[in-house]
């Protein structure tokens, strides 16, 4: 079984055994590297072998396929755009225009979340990666007093 397990800024990481629950805190320091995702293997003293992705992120990034727009800033441009992911640091999303965006680019977003209410949400980000159609962006408040607060964390 692969689990994946979050690295704390200390380093730390979490293990817990799916066989007999039993809780270790390793120090992976000496493992953790640029990457954002590392394969490890583990034994755990009851016997069982498994293997587990450390993932180095402050914060917990949840799947999804949200529709919105992008909107340029200081233009008429308002670019369809289908979220993969986001978290409470920001969102990835995928494009599929002409439009050339660039890292430290400033543009608005809105989307719906999956909630009951269909929550419309209207977000300030900076883009951080362009990888073809694929952006990553980063909210410009990491402050999230909105619908989207909540949905992150009870979602």
């Amino acid at each position: 079984m692969t689990d994946k397990i979050y690295v704390n800024d200390d380093n730390l990481a979490t293990i817990v055994c799916d066989e007999c629950k039993k809780i270790r805190v390793i120090d992976v320091s000496k493992i953790v590297s640029n990457k954002n995702l590392i394969n490890i293997r583990c034994k755990c003293k009851c016997g069982n072998e498994f293997t587990t992705v450390l993932e180095r992120r402050r914060f917990f990034r949840k799947n999804i396929r949200f529709s919105g727009h992008c909107y340029i800033n200081n233009t008429d441009i308002k670019i369809p755009i289908q979220i993969t992911d986001i978290s409470r640091s920001g969102v990835k999303f995928q494009h599929h225009t002409q439009y050339s965006f660039a890292v430290g680019e400033e543009i608005h977003i809105d989307f719906s979340l999956d909630d009951a209410d269909h929550s419309k949400i209207l977000k300030i980000v900076i883009v951080r990666s362009v990888t073809k159609n694929n952006i990553g962006a980063e909210f410009k408040s990491p402050e999230h007093y909105d619908k989207l607060g909540s949905y992150l964390l009870y979602s």
